[in-house]
């Protein structure tokens, strides 16, 4: 696959972080806002579904590209991913 040429490709570089930063942020506010929410319909302690739900849920990306790298024989990009978020 041939690529554009360097300004053109820096610019479509720069808006695809810019894009995921937002929907990093977006998905934050989304995953506080939602907690919140569980913690108040089961009336159980705050500290409770963090401990739990958002500990699953920020656990999952690395979950993800270790299977990935497993996947698509990878070895080392999965100890990487280990090792890197911890």
């Amino acid at each position: 696959m041939s690529r554009g040429s360097g300004v053109d490709q820096t610019l479509i570089d720069i808006f695809f972080v810019l894009s995921g930063f937002s929907l990093l942020m977006g998905g934050g506010e989304a995953l506080v806002q939602g907690s919140t929410r569980i913690s108040q319909n089961l009336s159980v302690s705050p500290l409770v579904v963090g401990f739990t739900v958002v500990a699953v849920g920020t656990s999952l990306p690395e979950l993800a590209v270790a299977i990935e790298a497993v996947r698509t024989d990878s070895p080392d990009l999965a100890i990487g991913g280990v090792l890197g978020s911890n």
